[in-house]
Parts: C-alpha cells; structure tokens; sequence
C-alpha cells in the first residue's frame, strides 16, 4: 500500500503544508470503476481551487494533479461573517424537540448555490474540538490521538441525532414526512466527514510545531506535545513515538478505535437514508447523478486514507471499505440508474 498523506484543516495553523512525512505523488486520474480495484492513494484527500468555483466538498480525482501545495478552502477561507446560519444551535433545538417546525423551516430555507452549509459545518466542527480541548485540557493524563479523534465523533453525535428526528418529521396531522429535506441533510453529513477527515489531517500536520508558538513549521522539535500550549486548539496528547513505548496505550486505543467505528456505523444508517431522500426529491437529475458518482469515488479515497490514519475500518483490510459502506453503495446505485455518462457534469446542483 502506497505511504498516505495527511489531510485536513482546521483554525490553526491556517494553510499549512505537507511536511512529508507520508506523502506520495498520484497522477492517475482515472475513475473509479469496480469495488474490486485498488485505489492509488493521492497526495492529498483532495484539493479546492479558488472561491469562484462551485463547492464539491472532496474535488474530483481529476483535481489531484492541479497544485500539489494547494491548501483546502476550509483553510484560506475565513469564517468571520460568513456563517449566518447557526447550525449547531438548529440542530440542537432539533434533538430537543423533534416537532420544532421553525427548526425545520430553518433548514428548508438555507440558500441553495452557495458556502452556506459548508460555513456552516466548519463553524459546527470548530466548536466541537473546542469541547473536546476544555475536557482534554482537564485531565491529568494526556490522550492518545485516537482518543482525541473518537471524541471529536462522539462530541458531534448530536448532528445524527437532530438529521435523524428530521428525516423522520410528519407534516402536521398527517403520516407524510416532511418534504425538501434530502438535499440539506445530505449537505450536512457530507460536509462534515469531509471536515472531520480534514481536522485529523491538521492535528497531524501540526506535530512539528505546537510544540512552540516560537517555532516555525518547518522547525521540528524533539517532544512534539511534552509542551502545553494555552491558545493550541488541541489539548495535549501523546506522539506516536510515545505511545509505541507505553505498553499500557494499547488497550486504550483499540476501545477508541472501537467506539469511533461504533459511531461510524450509525454515521452510516443515518446517511444512506439522506442519500435515497436526496434522490427521490430530484428525480431523473443526470448531471446531479453523476456527480454523486464522482462524490462518492473521491468520498472513498478519503475514506481509505482515513482507515490508513486511525485504523478505522481496517479489520479486514487497510483499504477501508467497511466505512460508509452502505451510503456509498446507495450513491453508486444513483450515479448507475440515471447518469449517461460524465461528460458536462457540474457540481453546481450539487450539495447546496
């Protein structure tokens, strides 16, 4: 299996490059067309261009090649002023009461065409690793990467829970669910593995420098998280080399990475059922079906450089196939039923 390359953004640092650890150049821009090939892993999950371009939250596999430097528009887009929509606060009244019709209006009203539910994401993301960081920062010991990454998932389970009361919502005295919700819970799901994969990739970037607010990126140090640093939006953890000398790390581990794939699971139920809603509220949408086909083969990249990462997924193999499995067959069984072929796609009815 080719060596993997991080992925990711989050608030700090904010563009930050490969440090080449883990990195392996891909110029295969094939597409994706049995279960049984292998995917090449790429030099980065996958890579945005500029803010006039529509937003595909995993570009195509045909972007790979463009800029092998080209940070994510998560991390050279500023959220300050963007977000007019509170996510976390819609989805939390959602969880609370599962009948709050304004809740819901809210979400049929979110603009179609723009960055709204990515911002949106983003901003939702942020606060649940500013969550887990007041916790972690709490605590005597310091956690395993591991740990950190199944509590971001545990920290945002709520998100699943709000999606799921949604999908399930009755008009008003009647037993017909409610209508035009399949897009914007698509979006949301979709949006934010792919922000959660991006945040594991710049907890990993970071290694070499949060250390020291005094050093520069390119500077490494020799106890890469022995050093607490108030304003890191992570909370302390150990390294890898650490961790490979702690014995005692090993049970703790795998209990993590069991619970992350425990969530992932129930990520999985809860997104298939976005995917078919999706479907069924566009109909015969050929260019939209496409580009789901596309969306998924990126959206299995990611997952497999996801798998190398954290060992989610890996029991059977490293490829990662056990994850999403059953919303990336639904997104397949999509792109089969109705897109001809790839030619003049667009992702602009995509995801918004």
């Amino acid at each position: 299996m080719p060596a993997t390359t991080r992925i990711g953004i989050t608030h700090q640092p904010r563009g930050a490059k490969l440090t080449g650890l883990k990195r392996t150049i891909d110029t295969c821009g094939t597409s994706h067309s049995s279960d049984t090939d292998l995917f090449e892993t790429p030099p980065r999950k996958r890579f945005r261009r500029d803010d006039s371009e529509s937003i595909a939250t995993i570009s195509s596999a045909s972007s790979y090649g463009s800029s092998s430097t080209a940070a994510s528009s998560s991390s050279l887009t500023p959220h300050t002023g963007q977000v007019a929509f509170n996510l976390s606060a819609s989805l939390r009244r959602c969880v609370s009461d599962p009948s709050d019709v304004v809740a819901i209006r809210d979400f049929q009203s979110m603009p179609k065409g723009d960055r709204t539910s990515l911002y949106a994401v983003q901003s939702l993301l942020e606060e649940v690793q500013l969550q887990v960081k007041q916790k972690g920062d709490k605590r005597k010991e310091r956690m395993l990467e591991t740990e950190l990454y199944a509590e971001w998932l545990q920290e945002s389970e709520f998100v699943l829970d709000a999606i799921e009361n949604m999908l399930n919502a009755k008009l008003p005295g009647t037993r017909k669910r409610v209508p035009g919700l399949g897009r914007i819970t698509f979006s949301i799901l979709y949006h934010l593995m792919d922000e959660f994969i991006s945040a594991i990739d710049a907890h990993h970037d970071g290694w070499s420098y949060r250390a020291s607010p005094t050093k520069s990126p390119t500077t490494p140090v020799k106890s890469p998280s022995s050093i607490f640093i108030p304003d890191s939006p992570y909370p302390p953890t150990l390294t890898l080399i650490e961790e490979c000398n702690d014995p005692s790390t090993d049970a703790r581990s795998e209990l993590a990475v069991q619970q992350a794939e425990e969530l992932l699971q129930r990520y999985d139920a809860i997104f298939v059922v976005a995917v078919k809603r999706y479907k069924a509220e566009t109909g015969r949408n050929r260019k939209l079906a496409a580009t789901i086909g596309r969306r998924e083969y990126t959206l299995a990249r990611a997952l497999c450089l996801l798998c190398e990462q954290t060992g989610y997924g890996s029991e059977d193999d490293d490829m990662g196939d056990t994850l999403l499995q059953y919303s990336r067959e639904a997104m397949r069984d999509w792109k089969a039923q109705y897109a001809a072929n790839d030619e003049g796609d667009s992702d602009s009815d995509c995801f918004h």
